[in-house]
C-alpha cells in the first residue's frame, strides 16, 4: 500500500497496534473518519515551529526532565534518552521485538507500518495540532502553554480516537528510557548501575565485584569482609532468601527440593 493510500483510520490502528506495554492488548484500535493523515486545513503553514518540535513537546509533556532552580538535571526525561532518534518504524519496530514487547507482525501489518514511517513525524504532528487549534485556533501543539499541553494530552488519553497517538509516543519514550537505546540515563534513574562501556554494550562484567567494578573471586576473598567495608557490590547480597509467606513444608524438603 503507497503511504499516501493510508487513511487517518489506519494510520491509527497501526499505532494502537504497534503500542508496548499493557496498551498494546487493548483491541484493533480506533474507528475514526477516513480523512487523510495530514495538518489541519486551518493551519498549512504556521511559522516558527517544525513537526519535530511538536512531537518533541508531546514527548517531553509524557516523560518530563526535572530540574532544580538553577537548571541542574535532577531526572531525565525523554529528551535526554534522545527518544525521538528511535521514532522511525524501521529502528523502533525491532528495537521493541527485540525487548519482546511486540510480537511478530502479520505481512500486511507490517507493509503498511513501513509506509506509514514515510509520514510518521508529520502526521503526528498534524494530530497534535488538531487538538491545539481546536483549544487556540491557529496555534501548534509546541506552542501552547505546558498547562495547555497537558490539558490536550489527559484529554487525549480519555478520547478512544485519540488515544493511539499518546499511547504509542509514550511506548516510545520508554523504550528509549528503559532500553538503554542512546545511553542508560533512564536506568541508571530507575536504581540500575551505569554501564562499564556502553559504547561497547557493556552493562556489567559480572558479579561479585567492588562498587568501582573490580571483579572479586569468591573463592580467595572474604565476601563477608568486603561487605562490611562497603566493598562488596553483590547482586544476590551473599544472603539466603527469606522464608517464604506460605506454608510449602507439604512440598518442599528442608533444603528446598520438591517432595
Amino acid at each position: 500500500m503507497e503511504s499516501q493510500r493510508l487513511t487517518r483510520r489506519r494510520a491509527l490502528q497501526i499505532l494502537a497496534a504497534l503500542t508496548v506495554g499493557p496498551a498494546a492488548a487493548c483491541g484493533p484500535g480506533p474507528e475514526p473518519d477516513d480523512d487523510p493523515w495530514t495538518l489541519p486545513a486551518e493551519l498549512p503553514k504556521v511559522a516558527g515551529g517544525t513537526d519535530a518540535d511538536d512531537v518533541r513537546a508531546l514527548m517531553d509533556v509524557l516523560l518530563p526532565a526535572e530540574t532544580d532552580a538553577e537548571g541542574r538535571l535532577l531526572s531525565p526525561g525523554a529528551g535526554d534518552v534522545y527518544a525521538f532518534s528511535i521514532l522511525q518504524l524501521d529502528h523502533y519496530i525491532p528495537l521493541a521485538q527485540g525487548q519482546g514487547l511486540l510480537p511478530p507482525l502479520p505481512d500486511t501489518l507490517l507493509g503498511d507500518a513501513m509506509a506509514l514511517d514515510a509520514f510518521l513525524v508529520s502526521g503526528l504532528a498534524g494530530e497534535l495540532n488538531r487538538w491545539a487549534a481546536d483549544l487556540r485556533p491557529f496555534s501548534r501543539f509546541a506552542d501552547l502553554s505546558a498547562a495547555d499541553q497537558i490539558t490536550l494530552v489527559d484529554d487525549a488519553f480519555d478520547d478512544p480516537e485519540r488515544r493511539p497517538v499518546v499511547e504509542f509516543v509514550r511506548g516510545v519514550c520508554f523504550l528509549a528510557y528503559l532500553g538503554a537505546v542512546k545511553n542508560d540515563k533512564g536506568l541508571v534513574e530507575v536504581g540500575y548501575p551505569p554501564f562499564e562501556n556502553f559504547d561497547d554494550g557493556l552493562a556489567v562484567s559480572g558479579y561479585p565485584r567492588t562498587p568501582q567494578g573490580r571483579l572479586i573471586d569468591a573463592e580467595t576473598e572474604d565476601l563477608t569482609e568486603l561487605a562490611a567495608l562497603g566493598q562488596l557490590d553483590d547482586y544476590t547480597y551473599n544472603l539466603n532468601p527469606p522464608p517464604p509467606a506460605d506454608d510449602l513444608s507439604s512440598l518442599l524438603t528442608p533444603g528446598g527440593d520438591l517432595l
